[in-house]
C-alpha cells in the first residue's frame, strides 16, 4: 500500500480501558471535562509537579473541523522514491463508548494519490477514540476501514486497535519537562482483513505485551485455498514463525533463539527436507525490542514552514514522542521520532514524522541488506469551531503552558507494520 501509516495492516505499532487503569496508578472512572478536580495519577508519567484546575485547551465540542495537507516520502535503499499527496478531513463527531470507556470519536477522512504503480488513488477513513482523564489526554484505539486502487491493482481493508491500557497523548497542562515512558501502556490488540485483486484475501489477529512480545495470527487466502502463517515474538528477542503458504523461501517453521554471546541460533525446518541451523550475529545492537516516550521539548516553538500550514510562524507548544523497535523475524529496526506543534484551542497544526527502517539478513549473516526512510509531513489547512463552542475546566499539572492534540491516522506512531513484509 501506499501509505504506511494508513493501510498497512494493524499490527502493533506498526505502534494498550478503565478496568486496566489501576496497572497505570490509578483506577478512578474517566473524568468528564468541565466536572471539576480528578487527581488521577500515572505511573508512567512524572508525578513531580502540581495538580491544578486549569481551562481546557483541546477543542472539546461536537461539530469542531480540521483539514490537513498532507506530503509523505518514501525513500528505499537500494531503490527508489515514492511520494504521496493527500487531504485529510477531520470532525469531531461524538462522544461515545469504545471498549467500555467514555471517549470522543474523531472521524478522518484521507484522500490520498501516488504516482506510483502507474497512479494510485485511495481513500482512508479512520475513527480515533481519545478522551480526558484527569490530568491526561488518552489515546484508546481506533477503527479504519480503506480502498486503494492502480491499473495495477485494486485493494481494500479493516483495521481495528484497542489498547486495554490507554496511550498517553498529553499530561496536561503542557509545561517543559512533562514527560512520560510509554511502554506500560504499549498492550495491544489490533485485527485487520485485506482483499486484492487475484483473489488474494489476508485476515491478521495481532496482540502485543507491555514488554514488547507479541503474537501474529494470519490466514492468506490464494485462488480460493487459505493458508495459515503465525509469529511469536517473546520478550527477550526469540522468536518463530510458522509460515504454511507454500513456495517460498521460508515456507515451514524458522525459530530464533535469543542471543548469547552476541550470537542468535536460527534454525529453519522445512515442510520436506531436514533442519537448517545459522549462527548469526546478533544485528540489532543495543535497540530495544520496543522503547517509546513522551515528551514537551518547547513552551513557545514557531510553526516551521516545512508542513506548509496556514499557522506557520505562530507559536506553539511542541510535544515529542520518540519510538524504536525490533522485529526479530522480519530482520529490522524501526527508529520513528513525530514532532507536533500545537496552538491553543485549535490542536495539532504541523506534525512532522520521520522514520528510518533498517533491513537485515537476520537469517545468514547479520549484514545491513537495506532502508527505508519515511518522511511524513502534515499541515493544517483550515480549523473550523462549533459555534456552541464554550469553555472547559480539566485538572492538569503545573502553571498552564498551552495545548496538545492527538494527530488524526494517518500520521500515528501506533502502527507498526512497514513497507517490505515477507508475508
Amino acid at each position: 500500500m501506499a501509505t504506511p501509516f494508513s493501510s498497512v495492516p494493524a499490527k502493533a505499532l506498526v505502534f494498550a480501558g478503565i478496568a486496566a487503569l489501576a496497572a497505570c496508578g490509578g483506577g478512578t472512572s474517566a473524568g468528564t471535562p468541565g466536572a471539576g478536580p480528578n487527581l488521577q495519577s500515572d505511573a508512567r508519567a512524572d508525578q513531580s509537579i502540581k495538580h491544578e484546575v486549569v481551562p481546557n485547551p483541546y477543542p472539546t465540542t461536537i461539530g469542531e473541523q480540521w483539514k490537513y495537507n498532507y506530503t509523505l516520502v518514501l525513500a528505499n535503499s537500494p531503490g527508489t522514491v515514492q511520494d504521496t499527496t493527500g487531504t485529510i478531513a477531520t470532525t469531531l463527531q461524538s462522544q461515545t463508548t469504545f471498549n467500555g470507556n467514555p471517549v470522543f470519536d474523531y472521524h478522518s477522512v484521507f484522500n490520498y494519490s501516488s504516482g506510483a504503480d502507474g497512479g494510485i488513488t485511495g481513500t482512508t477513513t479512520t475513527d480515533n477514540y481519545e478522551y480526558f482523564v484527569g490530568s491526561y489526554y488518552y489515546y484508546y484505539g481506533n477503527s479504519i476501514t480503506g480502498s486503494e486502487s492502480s491499473p495495477k491493482y485494486s485493494n481494500t481493508s479493516t483495521d481495528a486497535q484497542t489498547y486495554p491500557t490507554p496511550f498517553i497523548l498529553d499530561i496536561l497542562p503542557e509545561s517543559n519537562g512533562n514527560h512520560a515512558t510509554e511502554p506500560g501502556a504499549y498492550t495491544l490488540t489490533a485485527t485487520s482483513t485485506s482483499t486484492a485483486n487475484g483473489g488474494t484475501d489476508v485476515s491478521e489477529s495481532y496482540s502485543r505485551a507491555n514488554s514488547g512480545a507479541s503474537t501474529t495470527a494470519e490466514t492468506i487466502t490464494l485462488a480460493g485455498t487459505p493458508y495459515s502463517v503465525s509469529e511469536t515474538i517473546n520478550a527477550d528477542y526469540s522468536a518463530t514463525l510458522n509460515n504454511g503458504v507454500p513456495g517460498q523461501g521460508d515456507t515451514g517453521t524458522t525459530t530464533f533463539s535469543a542471543p548469547s554471546a552476541d550470537y542468535v541460533n536460527v534454525v529453519y525446518t522445512p515442510t520436506v527436507g531436514s533442519p537448517v541451523s545459522t549462527t548469526v550475529p546478533v544485528w540489532w545492537g543495543s535497540t530495544p525490542l520496543l522503547s517509546d516516550t513522551f515528551k514537551q521539548i518547547a513552551s513557545a516553538a514557531p510553526v516551521p514552514a516545512r508542513c506548509k500550514s496556514n499557522y506557520t510562524g505562530q507559536s506553539s507548544v511542541e510535544l515529542r514522542e520518540s519510538l524504536s523497535y525490533v522485529d526479530p523475524i522480519q530482520g529490522s529496526t524501526d527508529v520513528e521520532t513525530t514532532d507536533r506543534f500545537v496552538i491553543s484551542g485549535i490542536g495539532v497544526v504541523c506534525a512532522n514524522n520521520t522514520r528510518l527502517i533498517s533491513y537485515f539478513n537476520n537469517r545468514t549473516n547479520g549484514e545491513l541488506a537495506g532502508t527505508t526512510s519515511i518522511s511524513v509531513l502534515q499541515g493544517l489547512a483550515t480549523y473550523t469551531a462549533s459555534r456552541t463552542k464554550g469553555p472547559d475546566e480539566i485538572v492538569g499539572f503545573g502553571p498552564f503552558a498551552g495545548p496538545g492534540a492527538r494527530l488524526p491516522l494517518p500520521l500515528g506512531l501506533k502502527l507498526d507494520s512497514f513497507p517490505g513484509k515477507k508475508h
